[in-house]
């Protein structure tokens, strides 16, 4: 009689942990991140420590995967601070500047202006190589996110 509650308590493990991985497993095979490099030019230049920001256009992601371009316009996107890419689909990409820290050491960040917009950008399985170059005569729009 004292072996039946362990008994009861293994059988219920049985079940749920079996029932547990199929969760995690079907919950990771939708999220399949694909790596996501590229490059923004302005004028034909290479535009430094702009933010770029991939928005799904799909319902089963919500958030943004970002990333800001180094000293010479290349960016790479990030999932989470350890994971890079982004997930499979069709996304609207913003691209701005502003948003770091003042420089005249103010803890309020310098604004943040929208220079560049895109729908139906496609990450696709495998590398991503993408390359947003903005043309004469754009006119910056102010970014109210």
């Amino acid at each position: 009689m004292l072996n039946r509650p362990r008994y009861a308590v293994l059988e219920s493990l049985s079940i749920a942990l079996p029932m547990l991985c199929l969760m995690i497993s079907g919950c990771s095979r939708g999220k399949e991140l694909a790596p996501v490099k590229g490059e923004v030019l302005q004028f034909g230049i290479g535009l430094a420590n702009a933010w770029v920001e991939f928005y799904p256009e799909f319902e089963e992601e919500t958030g943004a995967f970002i990333g800001r371009t180094d000293e010479m316009g290349q960016f790479e996107l990030l999932y989470t601070a350890n994971a890079k890419g982004a997930t499979v689909g069709k996304y609207t990409v913003r691209i701005g500047t502003g948003g770091l820290p003042d420089p005249n050491g103010s803890d309020t960040p310098t604004p943040r202006v929208l220079l560049y917009e895109q729908t139906g950008v496609e990450v696709h399985s495998g590398d991503n190589e993408l390359l947003f170059e903005f043309r004469e005569g754009l006119t910056p729009k102010k970014d109210h996110s």
